[in-house]
């Protein structure tokens, strides 16, 4: 519960007793976070990336498929990864790579993330789901990896005989059991790539008095 100040807070000073309950609502707001967010994602954490890791902007639309098994960028991208900022050229490959399998009928999906001006990479999440929002959910869950700056989402869905990345290509490229639907969720338009954090029944911080 928010500590209710005694009077509003103003360039000019406040209360001095106030300064404690400002103190504790902090405190109270980065508990929960740390809370929320488990021990890999701290308050600090939170800040860190979303500091050093972001898109600063492209032009829609932003991922589509690379071949017949791939993600490519099909627009130049402009983003900052560990403070420093980066162009990824357009049609640079994200590789989806050869482990992640898929049962009949089953949901995956991937972060898709750049790495240098050159580079990209990807992150699946790790199991299959029935729906695509539950996929989609977990690939945004993802902690993205500290030296890469996300830059999307993929959700596939497997054939009725199932998916095999590498093997079975992505919608509308051919190859083994093509996948039954293939979306493309870009964050070129936001300025945190990997979304800002979603706190529920949050402490607020108590500036003005109750």
């Amino acid at each position: 519960m928010a500590e209710t100040l005694q009077a509003n807070v103003e360039e000019s000073g406040f209360w001095d007793g106030d300064m404690v309950k400002v103190l504790k609502n902090l405190r109270d707001v980065v508990n929960e976070i740390q809370t929320d967010h488990a021990t890999t994602k701290t308050a600090l954490d939170l800040v860190t990336h979303r500091a050093n890791n972001y898109v600063l902007g492209a032009t829609s639309p932003v991922l589509a498929i690379d071949t017949n098994f791939d993600v490519k960028n099909t627009e130049t991208i402009v983003f900052v990864a560990q403070g420093v900022k980066y162009t990824l050229g357009d049609n640079t490959s994200f590789d989806t790579g050869t482990t992640k399998v898929l049962t009949a009928a089953k949901w995956g999906a991937f972060m898709c993330e750049a790495i240098t001006s050159s580079t990209g990479s990807v992150q699946w999440a790790a199991s299959e789901y029935a729906s695509e929002a539950l996929a989609l959910a977990a690939a945004k869950a993802l902690t993205p990896t500290a030296s890469k700056c996300p830059i999307g989402f993929v959700t596939v869905l497997a054939h009725a005989s199932g998916f095999t990345a590498g093997t079975d290509a992505l919608t509308t490229g051919s190859g083994g059991n093509v996948a039954t639907t293939t979306t493309y969720y870009d964050l070129a338009n936001s300025i945190f790539a990997s979304g800002p954090a979603t706190l529920t029944n949050s402490t607020a911080i108590t500036l003005n008095k109750g």
